[in-house]
């Protein structure tokens, strides 16, 4: 290498070799935002619902992605805005990369 440096040093009337500067390593966020939700998120397709469900709703929720949709509870995401203290909607489709919200 320092038979190129030479090299390239007779090719101009100034050569200055600059160290490039040691990449810190990014740390990650100490307070990562975290989404409860239920289901498993396997397709990325999220309900998102305003509060939390009552028990009949919860059921109807859970027949129309079994029965109409064909979809087991791992499939989809069930979450709830009201506990998401602070989280955006969009916060929350980046974190859990949801594809479809519904």
């Amino acid at each position: 290498m320092i038979n190129e440096l030479e090299e390239i040093k007779a090719l101009f009337d100034e050569f200055y070799l600059i160290d490039e500067p040691i990449n810190n390593e990014v740390k990650e966020n100490e307070n990562p935002i975290k989404i409860n939700f239920e289901g498993g998120n396997i397709k990325g397709l999220v309900f998102v619902f305003e509060q939390s469900l009552s028990a009949a709703d919860k059921e109807m929720i859970h027949n129309l992605i079994h029965k109409a949709m064909k979809l087991t509870m791992e499939a989809v995401a069930l979450v709830n805005l009201s506990s998401l203290n602070e989280v955006s909607v969009e916060q929350m489709i980046n974190v859990i990369k949801a594809k479809h919200v519904i």
